[in-house]
């Protein structure tokens, strides 16, 4: 028996051509619209829609070779291409590698969002903000299109900040690796695609996760972040433990698990914890 690694010369060419934008915002886009406003209380909402059209073509998945049936194919790196695949036939009438062509039209790296929030003064330096964040790709899963699109509940949290800093509570975007997901973010794939994973699947896409980047997830957790005026930001926080895959021991953590981060907020743009990923960004030192 052989066991061979082959590489699948998957060549893509993905173009990617943004053909919705959010309709609530100009392009001083990440703009909050206010809906209702009091003396010490504003109503708010912001959003995107997007939808992007991609175009992938090259090797398809490599086979066992018909001259070895005992041979098994290593999987390794790139794309599964699934019902895109495109099989040929040999001289002998075998089946061997084939090619694949895929067209998709599908949500990016970030897909539909639309979010409410309600942000009151409690003092004069006070202030309480209250965040729902829905996110929906406009792609159904395996593409068939008389499935549902779900809808998910990304980020629903509190917080509180004044001069000493800020506190928040409830699901928002952890601190782990949430550095290098905001670059991926700001820099890179916030109106993109990037990677898409598997042809045939449904968003967001990966960006550049996965190429040497961890992503960062959603997570319920409590923060504390120092004042943002400060020339080093430091948050810290504690989340609930995340289970480990069947194969590693122990399956889970028994305990909270914590995590901090610091953050340069000097002459330079500044992504808050949870409104990157609702596409919100706030820049300069304060």
């Amino acid at each position: 028996m052989r066991t061979l690694v082959r590489k699948s010369a998957v060549k893509a060419a993905l173009t990617s051509l943004a053909v919705a934008a959010a309709s609530l915002w100009s392009a001083a886009a990440l703009a909050e619209v206010t809906v209702m406003k009091g003396d010490n209380w504003e109503f708010y909402t912001t959003g995107r829609i997007n939808g992007f059209a991609s175009y992938g073509f090259g090797d398809a998945n490599p086979i066992a070779s018909p001259l070895d049936p005992n041979e098994q194919i290593v999987r390794g790196g790139g794309l599964d291409v699934g019902v895109d695949s495109m099989p040929k036939m040999d001289a002998n009438g075998n089946i061997v590698q084939g090619t694949f062509q895929s067209l998709r039209i599908r949500s990016g790296f970030v897909p539909n969002v639309l979010s409410f929030g309600l942000r009151r003064k409690l003092s004069d330096y006070t202030t309480m903000t209250i965040h729902v964040s829905i996110w929906a790709t406009i792609e159904s899963e395996a593409q068939r299109k008389t499935r549902q699109i779900d809808l998910s509940g990304q980020e629903g949290w509190v917080s509180v900040e004044g001069r000493w800093g800020s506190v928040l509570v409830g699901r928002a975007l952890d601190l782990f690796s949430r550095g290098a997901t905001q670059n991926d973010f700001l820099y890179l794939h916030g109106y993109g695609v990037g990677f898409p994973g598997n042809i045939d699947n449904h968003g967001p896409t990966s960006g550049f996760l996965g190429y040497g980047v961890l992503a960062a997830f959603f997570s319920p957790g409590i923060t504390y972040a120092t004042p943002s005026s400060f020339p080093l930001q430091l948050t810290v926080g504690v989340y609930d433990p995340t289970p480990l895959p069947a194969a590693t021991r122990p399956r889970g953590s028994r305990v909270p698990r914590p995590s901090s981060p610091t953050i340069s907020t000097a002459g330079r743009s500044r992504c808050t914890c949870s409104r990157t990923a609702s596409t919100r960004a706030s820049t300069g030192p304060g």
